[in-house]
């Protein structure tokens, strides 16, 4: 699970990556620094179960690649239709469900059904069926709160929030089990990385404020010309 969580979080490198290509813009050296301090801090928190298993690569890759394309895609996509978010939200849901029965059918091993039907499974246990509607609705909560971030931000701001939780399940963690954390050196991984979501934030609040203040000297330029112009008269 730790390495897998490590190989989810270099995918703040797939999305600078396709977000680039997309729309041809080179990323700003502060977005360059937070993507090395985030995946820096992600290899350091998993140094200690940095086990190699090409599937299990191979799986994670293919997670990043498609949910950076996911992300990058969402806005323009949804511009372009002009659909709410919980339109598009829906839409997503329509199309996903039977990829998914294909999915299933195909690949037995991976149907919920195997666990279900496994020996002493309890599919109609009341703590099993609250859990699995509270998956659901967190599953529609996560979704749509991807939708109206990518509304308001870029992908890349998107990925680099994100990291924030690290930091919850950091505590959760030691409320369970402090000290493998402690061993792993998950502490530092996890700081490192909230340090490159620090290093991106202030990099755009700079970014913010130079924008406005050369956006006002332009206005303030363009107008002062024409309050230089002599007004002129009428002469009969």
């Amino acid at each position: 699970m730790l390495m897998c969580n490590t190989l989810r979080r270099t995918a703040i490198v797939f999305v600078v990556a396709i977000e680039a290509l997309t729309y041809r813009a080179w990323p700003s050296p502060y977005t360059m620094v937070a993507t090395v301090l985030s995946v820096y801090g992600a290899l350091h928190a998993a140094r200690g179960d940095l086990m190699y298993h090409p599937r299990g690569y191979a799986v994670a890759f293919l997670a990043n690649i498609s949910s950076s394309v996911y992300l990058v895609m969402v806005r323009p996509v949804r511009d372009r239709l002009k659909l709410s978010n919980l339109q598009l939200q829906f839409l997503n849901t329509l199309f996903i469900v039977p990829v998914l029965l294909v999915v299933v059918a195909i690949a037995p091993p991976l149907s919920p059904l195997n666990a279900l039907s496994a020996p002493g499974a309890r599919p109609l246990d009341a703590s099993f069926l609250f859990l699995f509607l509270a998956s659901c609705l967190l599953a529609m909560t996560i979704t749509h709160a991807t939708y109206v971030s990518t509304t308001i931000n870029s992908a890349v701001t998107h990925v680099i929030a994100a990291l924030v939780k690290d930091g919850v399940l950091l505590f959760v963690s030691f409320m369970l089990d402090g000290h493998q954390g402690r061993a792993n050196g998950t502490i530092v991984g996890v700081l490192l990385s909230l340090l490159g979501s620090v290093v991106y934030g202030t990099g755009k609040i700079v970014q913010s404020i130079y924008d406005a203040k050369t956006k006002s000297q332009a206005s303030a330029s363009s107008k002062a010309p024409e309050a230089n112009v002599p007004s002129s008269k009428k002469t009969d």
